[in-house]
């Protein structure tokens, strides 16, 4: 008869492994850390995300309205039964859509225009749409640019026939007051005159891009 095999047993020879409190504060230490650097990157990433979309709508909506100045007959698009025969021969002569008064367009934050309803004021539900503001300055003679030498003064080559368009689009969720150029109608050579000024301290804060076209005359 075999005899009875019984294992050798040891109280005490086997040890549990696990984490002790110091390597687990340690862990938790260098994981705080981390998120604490991930979280103030957090701020400049939204910045970024969002200049980059403002960028890209505000593209689109310059694009939009390009298209509806190039569509718009000439001298309408000029003001041409207002234009001052004084200014007539000037190369700086400023519609926005007229002298010294501003119109302005709205778009929502997808790129889509919002019609007042009443114009030119929005009411409130409209304005909770509203996100980018634009005005559009014309100047309906445009000095063009010639390669045979020509002086300065008689660089222009049919400036009648060309308008320069200055299209600036503001990014106000926030419905601020903007501040146009207060140059009078006497500093017509002014080349601020009737453009949004960001110099002014109450405009801080509001993003502006500004984009320039020409636009000829069909002839």
């Amino acid at each position: 008869m075999l005899p009875k095999l019984v294992p050798n047993l040891r109280l005490g020879s086997a040890r549990s492994s696990a984490f002790t409190l110091v390597e687990t504060a340690m862990a938790v230490g260098v994981v705080a850390f981390a998120f604490v650097s991930l979280m103030a990157l957090l701020p400049v990433g939204l910045t970024t995300f969002r200049r980059s979309i403002d960028t890209s709508v505000c593209a689109q909506i310059a694009q939009r309205v390009v298209d509806d100045a190039q569509q718009t007959d000439f001298d309408i698009l000029i003001d041409q039964t207002n234009l001052e025969q004084s200014q007539a021969g000037e190369g700086f002569t400023f519609r926005a859509p007229t002298i010294a008064a501003p119109a302005l367009r709205y778009f929502d934050d997808q790129g889509m225009e919002v019609v007042p309803l009443i114009p030119p004021t929005p009411n409130k539900t409209e304005l909770a749409r509203i996100m980018y503001y634009v005005s559009m300055r014309v100047m309906p003679q445009a000095s063009l640019p010639r390669t045979d030498g020509a002086s300065a003064h008689n660089g222009r080559v049919h400036p009648e026939d060309v308008a320069q368009l200055t299209i600036q689009i503001a990014h106000n969720p926030g419905h601020r007051s903007l501040i146009f150029s207060s140059a009078p109608a006497d500093r017509a050579m002014s080349p601020d005159r009737n453009l949004l000024n960001t110099s002014d301290s109450s405009m801080r804060g509001i993003d502006v891009l500004t984009y320039s076209a020409l636009v000829g005359r069909n002839l």
